[in-house]
């Protein structure tokens, strides 16, 4: 009740004319390309910043890890989406390994999407991101296996990886509920933000190891890069939602121990040939912009497919903000559409 009602506010608030808002808050800031920030996303921003008890939060780094973990839970039922159509959905595990939660449409097969939360390695559930799963696999067309995957700092790098390892060589010979088309092969690993990192990180052991590729690799606003050398770390530092010293924190419990290796730091693996096409998305005012740009470019140097989705006008975590901000419910559709394509 208490989120359905915060929500209710969130969209009145949103709803405000830009004329009145524009007295309290400001006009939407641009960043360092000129793009202006989507204006619903500016307000959010602004009540995070000064009222961050309103949508459940209060901040990643003053709190222990299940304390940030239950704000997230809060936060994430206040501003998600409540999809309504119709899934098959269970619960279910790889044997000797992590949860999962299956999401099918009904009708013929499907191929199947594993698909990773994110949460900074130390964050998010099967539930956090259930609304976001269930998008995915009606307007995706596509079985979806979320994954719960171990977390930091109780299980530090490269634990999660290692179930997302497991998971995906599970998913061929799985028992899903019904049919799908994972044993032909037809199976696609992606995930958001942390999530990200681990479905490219996978796509990358897997190659090395001389494994059975996803046949596609979906990365949204992923985090690739833990040296953080790239100039958007410091423009979008703070004030857009995931600031530096989120950062910080989620590195410390995440405990890579050599930052350049390619399984925690993707973009600097010494090669990208061979890696499954991919679908990416970066938002314009998000400290992780600048190495998902770079991990396109090298992706394509290396001869491998990428669509990119410039999401311009967004802050890290859109893609869990579809049910008050106009502009993520598109960004997530313009995703889903690219992934029934794929």
């Amino acid at each position: 009740m208490r989120a359905t009602l915060l929500r209710a506010f969130l969209r009145g608030v949103l709803a405000i004319p830009a004329a009145i808002t524009r007295l309290r808050v400001g006009d939407p800031p641009r960043n360092d390309r000129g793009t202006m920030l989507d204006r619903e996303t500016h307000l959010l921003v602004w009540l995070e910043n000064h009222a961050p008890a309103r949508l459940g939060g209060g901040g990643i780094t003053r709190g222990t890890p299940a304390e940030a973990r239950a704000a997230m839970r809060r936060s994430v039922s206040i501003v998600a989406s409540q999809p309504s159509a119709r899934l098959e959905v269970h619960d279910d595990r790889v044997p000797g390994g992590p949860a999962v939660r299956v999401y099918r449409p009904e009708g013929d097969p499907r191929p199947v999407l594993v698909y990773l939360h994110g949460g900074g390695w130390v964050q998010g559930d099967l539930d956090t991101h259930d609304a976001l799963c269930r998008r995915l696999a009606a307007e995706g067309n596509r079985a979806v296996v979320s994954v719960d995957y171990r977390l930091a700092p109780e299980h530090p790098f490269p634990a999660g990886l290692e179930d997302v390892l497991q998971t995906l060589r599970w998913i061929p010979t799985a028992d899903l509920g019904g049919p799908t088309l994972a044993a032909e092969g037809r199976v696609s690993v992606g995930g958001d933000s942390a999530g990200g990192n681990l479905a490219a990180a996978a796509c990358i052991a897997l190659r090395d190891g001389g494994e059975a590729l996803p046949e596609l690799q979906v990365l949204v606003y992923p985090g690739l890069d833990q040296t953080r050398a790239l100039a958007s770390h410091q423009s979008f530092a703070r004030g857009f939602l995931l600031t530096a010293a989120d950062i910080d924190w989620f590195q410390r419990h995440y405990a890579v121990t050599d930052l350049r290796d390619p399984l925690a730091s993707p973009l600097l693996a010494p090669d990208l040939r061979g890696l499954p096409p991919a679908i990416v998305t970066t938002a314009g005012f998000d400290p992780l912009r600048d190495e998902g740009e770079a991990y396109v470019a090298r992706l394509r140097e290396a001869g491998v497919p990428v669509v990119h989705l410039d999401e311009s006008s967004l802050v890290h975590g859109y893609a869990c903000m579809d049910g008050v901000v106009a502009e993520a419910d598109a960004a997530v559709s313009r995703l889903a559409a690219v992934i029934r394509a794929g």
